[in-house]
Order: C-alpha cells, then sequence, then structure tokens
C-alpha cells in the first residue's frame, strides 16, 4: 500500500498524471478500508487524487474531493491549521484553473492571511500562495497587485530558498512575463539575466 503511493508521488512529480491516478485510486480504496473515510491518512491520498484530477483537467471529478477533505481537515484540525489551509489553497488553483476567479480570490485570500498568522510571512508556504495569489491577479488584469505579489514572492523566495531553487525561478519568470507583457521588456531581460 505504501509502495503503491510513493510511486503515485514520484509519477505525479514527474507530470505522468494518468499512471499517478492509477495508483493513487487503489491506495485510496485500500486506505478506506483499513482506516476509513475520515482518517488522516485516506484524507492525504483523497488530497493528492484530487490534484491529480486538477492537473488532468478534470475539475469536475477534483471539486468534491477537495470539498469533501477539506470539510473533514477543518472538522479535525481547525480552519487555521497549515494542513487545511493547504487545501484551502489547491481549491482556490481548481477554482482558478477554472476561470471561477472570485471564488478564487476568496479562498486564496483565506489562505494567505492563515498562513502568515500560522506559519509567518516568509515561511515558503506562504510564499507559495503570495506567488499563486500573483498570478491569479496577473490573469484578472490587475497588474499593479500581480506586480508587488510576484516581486514580495521572488524577494522572499530568494531569501528562505536561494536563486537556485525552482520556486524562486517560476517565481522569477512569472514576473518576467508579466513585465514583458506590459511592453517593460528591458525589466524583464534584466530579470531573467539574473536568472542565467
Amino acid at each position: 500500500m505504501d509502495t503503491n503511493l510513493s510511486i503515485a508521488r514520484y509519477f505525479r512529480s514527474r507530470g505522468r498524471y494518468k499512471e499517478a491516478e492509477s495508483l493513487l485510486g487503489r491506495a485510496l480504496a485500500d486506505h478506506r478500508n483499513l482506516f476509513g473515510s475520515n482518517d488522516v491518512r485516506t484524507l492525504k491520498v483523497m488530497h493528492l487524487l484530487a490534484r491529480v484530477c486538477t492537473c488532468l483537467g478534470r475539475y469536475e471529478e477534483a471539486e468534491p474531493k477537495f470539498l469533501q477533505v477539506l470539510a473533514a481537515a477543518q472538522e479535525q484540525f481547525g480552519a487555521a491549521h497549515p494542513a487545511t489551509l493547504a487545501i484551502v489553497n489547491h481549491l482556490a488553483g481548481l477554482y482558478e484553473s477554472q476561470g471561477r476567479f472570485n471564488e478564487a480570490e476568496s479562498l486564496y485570500g483565506r489562505a494567505l492571511a492563515g498562513k502568515e498568522k500560522q506559519l509567518g510571512a516568509d515561511h515558503p508556504s506562504t510564499l507559495t500562495t503570495v506567488h499563486n495569489f500573483a498570478y491569479l491577479r496577473h490573469q484578472q488584469g490587475k497588474h499593479h497587485e500581480a506586480e508587488l505579489l510576484y516581486r514580495r514572492a521572488l524577494a522572499g523566495a530568494e531569501a528562505k530558498l536561494g536563486l537556485e531553487h525552482p520556486d524562486t525561478q517560476v517565481t522569477q519568470e512569472h514576473l518576467a512575463e508579466h513585465l514583458e507583457e506590459q511592453g517593460r521588456y528591458e525589466e524583464a531581460d534584466e530579470l531573467r539575466e539574473q536568472m542565467s
């Protein structure tokens, strides 16, 4: 059982979502049988399966899984627990992928406020939510807010994770793309030169 779950996580990390989904489906059934539907271990598998469904573009399957995991996490850990906030962040990403920007905005705001309070403003998990919120603002055409959030996420990632970390580089690239879309090519080029 743990082997299937480990392999599923590996497949997910490599973008092999169909293979991950197959293993996670089996792992979820096994976990439900052994531990019950509301056990933390079962909920972790369901959360991972919801994320894989999102990556596969199967939003209608992902949403009820996220909502079930979120309800259980809120009941077991509380609304402000970091594990609950991680689920909130992922559900916001699902809504963002569907173009449900108002719902995504509300959830990102909740996740960000909670993570800042529970983990601190410069914790890597908080910075991930800042980056996600920046990307949403970018999609909404709220360029000034998006840039401020991208710069905050980038400064925090550089300080906490270093310039070579993939999260830092993704944030840097998204900020560069954001600047380019506004015709600020020199700034975007300078940012990319820092990455080389």
